[in-house]
């Protein structure tokens, strides 16, 4: 295998001697080695990079069928094998009915193990499961009653049915991959294949071959033929995750592909046509990558038919309580805790955290507080033990503070924060939103009845409903999603 086409493998196991054997039999096939020495350092590991594949020993991961699940989730292409001490049937045919390409007795022989890898990587790419509908509308990231959230899952409905392209973007962790599992669940393809790439994992060498798939003999180390994603992809849903890292070289051929639905396997001049609808995501601004040459602008144009712009967790005001609220409970059943719930001090060091690395990061803090917690309350100190605080965070930079929400924990004693920071947060935005959320709460209040809502606002009836029949006439964008469409109300 030449040293461009390298493919990166996770070799995981708490014997440092059986981790550096493994690691030595497979960096002689030409592989590079990532290591980790257990379940945390693993999915540290993971969390940063996309692996070829991963090598583990199941009977060391207290939940073993969890961890694959996690890894599967991630990449599709991700093959498992499992060298394990548990010698038993039983536990072998777990591991394969889990997801494991192949189980192996300790301790596996390096030309064993490098056979089965290599076999396990020739095979065709195993497609996620397709989520349900119901669990894609629960998913944690997609949770919320923000005005921003509305508007993303008012978007996903709408955008679902189609066959177009979709765009998403946003931060890093701010559930760009939930978002086309999403529109994926909701479509007419929720029973097809999902197949998830990251542009931003793959050497630009093998990208291609990630993608199309490549024969026998196309490239040095090609032993066997490759089905690619989009093929493994046919009449599902292919999402590119960090297009905007995708080698300007390779773009041409994605466009190509885009418009004629012809995949050609590197190596072949073969033409396969494939049903697939394509999903794309990227942290950056691609406008500004078009103008410093790193992204075709017609590709752009290609893929930017639909577009929805994930909001940051800062902008989504209460919603931080309901994921928190959500990411404890999941937290105390996966670690066997009890207990519960978070005290006053708590809710406010959430609320005045600026979250830089949103969703993944507040479900990292929660975990975490929940493991290093002593009475399973969790306070302030358990969220931000020792490092940085809340409040240094949001002295550290200016907070973006557009589309963000007053957060109060109803039923609480005490003040949930200082009032002059509740001022700056209930009034730092267009007076326009301010002015629209208002009304909105005050209808829904009122159950809908326009007159009550208007008697109480003190304005005419039909002031209210010319608001709302403007707002609704403005189409959405991707860089500011709507509210959800005004429901039909009473008089």
């Amino acid at each position: 295998m030449s040293g461009a086409l390298q493919q990166t493998l996770l070799v995981i196991d708490t014997d440092p001697a059986i981790r550096r054997s493994q690691a030595d039999a497979l960096a002689t096939a030409g592989y590079r080695i990532q290591l980790a020495d257990g379940e945390d350092q693993a999915r540290t590991r993971l969390s940063a990079h996309v692996f070829a594949a991963v090598i583990f020993d199941a009977a060391q991961f207290p939940e073993a069928k969890t961890f694959m699940e996690a890894v599967l989730a991630r990449d599709a292409g991700t093959a498992l094998i499992c060298v394990t001490s548990d010698g038993t049937l039983s536990g072998a045919v777990a591991a394969m009915r889990f997801g494991c390409a192949d189980v192996l007795a300790k301790p596996a022989s390096p030309a064993r193990l490098r056979r089965a890898v290599k076999d396990a990587l020739s095979a065709p790419i195993k497609p996620a499961a397709p989520a349900k509908a119901a669990e894609a509308r629960q998913a944690p990231d997609l949770l919320g009653r923000s005005a921003a959230m509305r508007g993303v899952i008012s978007l996903i409905d709408r955008f679902a049915p189609s066959t177009a392209p979709v765009l998403v973007t946003g931060e890093s962790g701010t559930g760009k991959e939930v978002c086309a599992q999403a529109l994926h669940s909701r479509s007419v393809r929720a029973s097809a294949p999902f197949v998830a790439l990251n542009c931003a994992a793959l050497p630009k060498e093998l990208m291609e071959s990630e993608i199309f798939g490549h024969v026998r003999g196309a490239f040095t180390g090609a032993d066997s033929e490759r089905v690619g994603a989009a093929m493994a992809a046919n009449g599902g849903t292919l999402f590119l995750d960090e297009i905007g890292e995708m080698d300007i070289s390779l773009q041409a051929k994605l466009l190509r592909f885009l418009q004629t639905g012809e995949v050609k396997r590197v190596g072949s001049d073969a033409v396969t046509r494939v049903d697939v609808r394509i999903v794309c995501a990227t942290n950056r601004l691609l406008p500004r990558e078009i103008a410093a040459g790193r992204f075709r602008e017609d590709l752009y144009y290609r893929l930017n038919i639909l577009s929805v712009h994930m909001p940051p967790l800062r902008a989504r005001g209460r919603d931080i309580i309901e994921l928190a609220s959500h990411f404890r409970s999941a937290a105390c059943a996966e670690e066997g805790r009890t207990g519960g719930g978070f005290a006053t001090d708590a809710l406010e060091a959430l609320a005045n955290h600026r979250w830089p690395g949103n969703v993944r990061e507040l479900q990292n803090i929660i975990r975490r507080a929940v493991i290093l917690s002593e009475t399973g309350h969790l306070t302030a100190g358990d969220l931000f033990p020792a490092g940085l605080s809340e409040g240094e965070a949001l002295e550290a930079s200016p907070p973006d503070l557009a589309g963000a929400e007053v957060i109060a924990a109803p039923g609480l004693p005490g003040s949930p924060g200082p009032l002059a920071r509740r001022l700056v947060l209930a009034v730092m935005r267009p007076l326009a939103e301010i002015e629209r959320e208002v009304i909105e709460a005050v209808i829904e209040v009122c159950d809908g009845n326009l007159r009550r809502a208007a008697h109480t606002l003190q304005v005419s009836p039909s002031t209210l409903y010319r608001k709302r029949e403007a707002w609704s006439s403005k189409a959405p964008t991707a860089e500011t999603a709507p509210a959800e469409l005004p429901r039909a109300v009473s008089l």
